[in-house]
């Protein structure tokens, strides 16, 4: 049984995404200046500079969007606790994601054993699961894709979308029910 809980620590902002903090006092800072300018994605018409490191592979692409193949998640305070998954290929194509598990009380999707493979996932490896959301006008009407969660190894930056068959979550989780506690 599923039901909504209280804030976890999300694994986004938990760093796995990023780098151990710096030594500053041992760590030669000219090694870091950038040579050229950092690549961009651009989201609701403002550039966004992201690193080659943090871009997620998808080799099938999302579903019903083969072309989809390189992404990246962006963090914005302004939108907190979404975040952006922008495609580094495709201009302005962006979707907002949210982390279900800091938010869903037992949202363990059971995982296929074959996805999780292909994305190059170590059996001690935690993967993180983004769900698409789909915001409305009307906010009572938005909802998560719970079915077809997005699955990532942050140590390959390797991901896919595999639709869960057997299972009781929905592809129009109401985001509603979240609200108090996002």
């Amino acid at each position: 049984s599923k039901g909504f809980t209280g804030v976890k620590q999300p694994l986004l902002t938990r760093g796995l995404l990023t780098r151990r903090p710096l030594d500053l006092a041992t760590t030669d800072l000219s090694l870091f200046r950038p040579t050229k300018a950092m690549p961009k994605v651009r989201i609701q018409s403002t550039d966004i500079e992201y690193t080659e490191s943090a871009v997620i592979t998808f080799e099938e692409g999302l579903i019903g969007l083969p072309q989809l193949r390189r992404l990246v998640v962006i963090s914005q305070p302004e939108i907190a606790p979404f975040f952006w998954l922008a495609s580094v290929e495709a201009d302005e194509t962006a979707f907002l994601v949210l982390e279900p598990q800091a938010y869903l009380d037992g949202y363990t999707p059971r995982l296929p054993a074959e996805a999780c493979a292909r994305i190059g996932l170590q059996t001690d490896e935690e993967p993180l699961l983004l769900a698409i959301t789909r915001i409305m006008p009307e906010w009572h009407d938005s909802t998560l894709n719970l079915r077809a969660p997005l699955v990532i190894s942050t140590g390959a930056m390797r991901g896919t979308q595999p639709v869960l068959t057997e299972t009781e979550y929905r592809l129009d989780e109401p985001l509603a029910a979240l609200a108090a506690l996002i």
